[in-house]
Parts: C-alpha cells; sequence; structure tokens
C-alpha cells in the first residue's frame, strides 16, 4: 500500500448513520404507521382476506400519482417518488 492510498483512507469520511426505521400502531385509527427518520411514509391495515395501504402525497405542487415509485412484493414494500 503506498503512501497516498493510506492517506485517502485516513482522511476519508465515516458513513452516514442508516435511516431509523420503524412500525408503530395508532392510537387514533388503529392503523399501523410505518415511519423513516421520524416522518409517515405510509399506513396499513389488515384482516385475513386484504390489506390496506395509505399513503399521502408528498407536498410537491401539481403531483401526479404516476410520480410515486411503489413496488409490492410478497415480503417487500417500497415505496418512493
Amino acid at each position: 500500500v503506498d503512501e497516498a492510498g493510506a492517506q485517502a483512507r485516513s482522511n476519508s469520511q465515516p458513513p452516514a448513520p442508516a435511516p431509523m426505521a420503524r412500525t408503530k400502531k395508532s392510537e387514533h385509527n388503529g392503523r399501523y404507521i410505518f415511519e423513516c427518520n421520524g416522518h409517515k411514509v405510509y399506513e396499513w391495515e389488515q384482516n385475513l382476506e386484504e390489506v390496506n395501504i395509505c399513503i399521502n402525497a408528498p407536498p410537491i405542487p401539481n403531483f401526479k400519482a404516476n410520480m410515486l415509485d411503489i413496488i409490492i412484493e410478497p415480503k417487500k414494500l417500497r415505496v418512493g417518488h
């Protein structure tokens, strides 16, 4: 390892902390709420037959539903824009 490579590694910034994500149950309506870094991403409720997911549109002027990036898989849900 040359000195330049060793110095570049020692001057590099530590990795950014991972986002804090959690799920909690709402006391208001009984839905489960998925939050990331303190911001609600979506809510859901379910029974044996169906799952209802509620997503608030971001506060962007002229926002359209097709601007959302939603991927639903058997064990994974991704919501973004």
